[in-house]
């Protein structure tokens, strides 16, 4: 079994965006063991079309790592559905991935090696704001960067500050800052927490909370108060490029798609 499953949380707004997604991952096939797409919003009657469509797209792209629908009726936002992926999961590590961003060719394969080296619970990139700014992971080695690594022990001492339970997370209520602090002798780095590289097993101890906007950061932060094998690469390896509400919706792109082909195939007939 290959040491990487991904789980991609998706509403239908974020169909259009699987095909550019499931190419890019193509670069890391040696490491995928799975795809997971957990989609909400989808009737019982579609599960079986959309499937479809998701293989189609998958073979397009010249993926053939397996993928699977993990999939529910009723509306739902990312950390449900993050959890619902998750939960299904049985290689080492989980990839957290969002649909409709951009990530760098070959990351996946660079932090799994990173994570196998440092024995890292949680592993996060630096962000870019821009596609012209992403680094090509493939260029890279874990020696390039490995004493640059920013360590749990100066993030937790940043975020937290003496008190590494600052408030209660089973009772937060959206007014506590969620995002991990990056100590300012580093820089300016920008943090993607939607872009984990976690150890599978982490799931018996935290799961996504669901509120919005903020499920990411508070997970991390979680993480990184029960971890001490937490890392931050500092290289730009995901770009957040579409800055749209995961509640937003759209005629989902697998519907044109068939729509179109079932066209076609009439027209033969």
């Amino acid at each position: 079994m290959k040491p990487v499953s991904v789980v991609i949380p998706v509403v239908e707004y974020h169909d259009q965006f699987l095909p550019e997604l499931l190419l890019n991952l193509r670069s890391d096939s040696g490491v995928l063991q799975e795809i997971i797409i957990a989609r909400s919003g989808l009737s019982v009657g579609m599960h079986e079309e959309y499937q479809y469509w998701l293989t189609n797209i998958a073979r397009d792209a010249g993926l053939e790592t397996q993928i699977t629908l993990a999939a529910i009726e009723g509306k739902a936002r990312e950390a449900p559905n993050r959890n619902r992926g998750w939960s299904l999961v049985k290689t080492r590590y989980t990839a957290f991935l969002d649909a409709d961003d951009v990530y760098s060719n070959g990351r996946l394969t660079l932090l799994e090696e990173t994570a196998n080296m440092t024995n890292a619970a949680l592993l996060l990139n630096e962000l870019s704001l821009s596609r012209e700014d992403l680094l090509d992971a493939r260029n890279f080695t874990v020696q390039d960067f490995l004493d640059k690594l920013i360590n749990a022990e100066p993030i937790r001492s940043t975020t937290f500050g003496n008190d590494l339970f600052p408030f209660h997370w089973e009772n937060f209520d959206g007014k506590n800052p969620t995002s991990l602090k990056i100590p300012a002798e580093f820089g300016k780095v920008e943090i993607p927490h939607a872009h984990s590289f976690v150890l599978t097993k982490l799931r018996d101890e935290v799961t996504y909370r669901d509120i919005y906007p903020g499920s990411d950061g508070l997970f991390c932060q979680e993480v990184l108060a029960r971890q001490a094998n937490v890392y931050i690469v500092p290289l730009k390896l995901s770009a957040w490029i579409n800055q749209r509400s995961a509640y937003a919706h759209s005629r989902p792109l697998y519907v044109r798609l068939l729509s179109k082909v079932k066209s076609f195939i009439k027209g033969l007939a």
